[in-house]
């Protein structure tokens, strides 16, 4: 019996899309099936490159296409729309971070995929970094001891220019916040991934270089589950 080929489809077409197209291409039993993007220029730009269908709305080309997984690569912000629609057809959905930009509309995405029995994924790739991998199987050998302290930090800069070059970056509505939403959340994921699950959190954000909706500083004091306390310092404020 020949192996089962995956057909992939992708929604919202910005450059972390392309990444996913790559991989996809590179996976034997994998194929990309449809793309799709708001903006039909580009849709169709790149559904001629790759000699693909293409959409400018995700719900005639999940109507339309075969799929078997939706990979969700639109901003933030409009990561549920597709999700549930995807749910609807028996599609599986891999979305670009963050999951959503709050907890409730995360919570109707895990919600609709688990009532219709499908695996809904979030990309976290730094999870699968060699040197992670190790320093992550060294903690559940037992290697280095018990883990009392954990520290996630991020002391970036990004000037006004990368803020201005889209419309949704720094906004709540579309980036759900800026500094640590967007740029930390990956090095807060490996944190929590390394010391478990978190049972109380502090914070404290502000807006102190950018004339951004969301925090270009965020501070947080962590108490995990294990008792381990952690703290989370994030910018996009602070020059090299």
């Amino acid at each position: 019996m020949s192996e089962k080929k995956w057909r992939f489809a992708i929604t919202g077409l910005g450059s972390i899309a392309h990444f996913h197209i790559r991989s996809i291409r590179e996976l034997p039993n994998c194929e990309l099936a449809a793309v799709c993007s708001s903006s039909e220029e580009r849709a169709a730009a790149v559904g001629k490159q790759y000699g693909v269908p293409w959409y400018t709305r995700h719900e005639h080309m999940l109507d339309e296409q075969p799929i078997d997984v939706l990979c969700i690569c639109t901003i933030s912000g409009r990561h549920l729309e597709p999700a549930l629609a995807a749910a609807r057809k028996g599609v599986h959905v891999l979305t670009e971070k963050p999951i959503e930009i709050s907890l409730s509309r995360a919570d109707e995405m895990i919600r609709a995929c688990e009532k219709a029995g499908l695996q809904l994924g979030c990309i976290f790739q730094n999870r699968f970094r060699e040197a992670y991998q190790h320093m992550k199987a060294a903690v559940e050998q037992g290697k280095i001891g018990r883990l009392v302290l954990g520290n996630a930090y991020v002391k970036w800069y990004r000037d006004d220019a990368y803020y201005q070059s889209s419309s949704w970056r720094g906004t709540l509505w579309g980036d759900g916040g800026a500094a640590l939403i967007n740029q930390a959340i990956h090095t807060i994921d490996l944190l929590q991934h390394l010391m478990g699950p978190v049972r109380g959190v502090i914070g404290k954000t502000a807006t102190l270089r950018h004339a951004i909706e969301g925090e270009d500083l965020g501070l947080a004091i962590l108490s995990f589950e294990n008792g381990a306390l952690g703290t989370i310092e994030g910018s996009t404020a602070i020059f090299p």
